[in-house]
């Protein structure tokens, strides 16, 4: 259900895979999930709603792009925000990026409900995130944080535990780890509720490169494909929770040299695509200058199962721009070429 049900007050969860899941041993033991069942009732009675709009591998800026699509459209009174752990290399390579994704993320949120209310949570990859940077967006905003990298870096230190104790790998929580989280998260709204159904204040955006109406241009709506077709395509990402964020649809290559493109206009761009043990590269060209080169090579996940985002660029320059991916010569180690474009993000 998309429309706006007015008896029905909306939490939702917007992050990455640490949001959808991952690492617990099922959907009951994650964290989102055990806050939502804990604070629900207590800030809206029984007409509290959970969702989820967590993809596993997004970041801020990518987050940003999929809000109209993915978010919007539920209406939300309550979001949590996690993307801390996933922005963390962004944070340090690039800041302006990860500001101009967040503040768009909250001005778009309060102009389609001004009475939202809206939580920024930091979840950790072994004592490190992106705190630092997001929270320059959620004090100009008076937007309440939830550090759960400090107190679970507290128990490490004290040598009664180890990393692994909370986490399956460097980032993603064991059931421990997101009982761990669930329950600080609870104790932070539960000590001041008040603050979070406060909707956040009004005040001027701050993005060093400012998006322009960010979504999803997807592969039917490309000018040009030679060798590439549009096929159906099966989502197996088994911890996306809505079917709007299911892909259904890619153009897909599998001999080096054929190209598609995108025309567009705006000035933040990136390459929705999937990764995979059986998948290629493709070369990137902008405006007849050569960008870079996407290895969509993925060992960890059979097939073409997943898709992600590993190329994102702003500013590019206001105006329209035509972009070219071509195919290239496959990864030594992949045992296939397929390129799978789901389409490209722009704003």
């Amino acid at each position: 259900m998309t429309n706006r049900d007015h008896t029905k007050k909306r939490i939702l969860f917007f992050g990455g895979s640490i949001t959808c899941g991952a690492g617990a041993s099922d959907d009951a033991h994650a964290w989102a999930p055990l806050v939502f069942n804990r604070i629900g009732r207590e800030l809206y009675g029984e007409d509290a709603e959970m969702i989820n709009a967590s993809i596993s591998g997004t970041g801020s800026h990518v987050g940003a792009f999929r809000l109209t699509e993915h978010v919007l459209p539920y209406h939300p009174d309550l979001v949590f925000v996690e993307f801390a752990t996933n922005d963390r290399e962004a944070s340090l390579n690039t800041p302006d990026l990860v500001i101009s994704g967040l503040d768009y993320i909250v001005q778009a949120l309060k102009k389609s409900n001004p009475h939202v209310a809206i939580a920024f949570v930091y979840t950790t990859c072994q004592g490190e995130n992106a705190s630092a940077v997001h929270m320059v967006v959620a004090q100009h905003y008076g937007i309440p944080e939830i550090d759960l990298q400090t107190p679970l870096q507290t128990q490490i230190d004290t040598g009664n535990y180890t990393w692994s104790d909370f986490l399956i790998d460097t980032a993603h929580p064991n059931n421990n780890g997101h009982a761990f989280y669930a329950q600080h998260v609870v104790n932070a709204v539960l000590a001041d509720k008040a603050r979070f159904l406060a909707p956040v204040k009004d005040a001027p955006a701050i993005a060093p490169f400012p998006m322009n109406r960010p979504h999803i241009l997807y592969a039917k709506n490309a000018s040009v494909m030679d060798g590439f077709t549009l096929q159906k395509v099966s989502d197996t990402t088994a911890l996306k929770h809505l079917d709007c964020l299911r892909v259904t649809q890619a153009a897909i290559s599998n001999q080096p040299g054929d190209t598609i493109i995108f025309e567009f206009e705006g000035e933040h761009f990136g390459i929705y695509h999937g990764i995979g043990n059986n998948a290629g590269r493709f070369s990137v060209t902008m405006d007849g200058v050569y960008m870079d080169e996407v290895d969509c090579y993925y060992p960890r996940r059979n097939d073409q199962a997943e898709y992600l985002s590993f190329f994102r660029r702003a500013p590019i320059g206001p105006g329209k721009h035509t972009v070219v991916l071509q195919t290239l010569e496959k990864p030594a180690s992949s045992y296939g070429s397929e390129v799978s474009i789901v389409g490209i993000f722009v704003g």
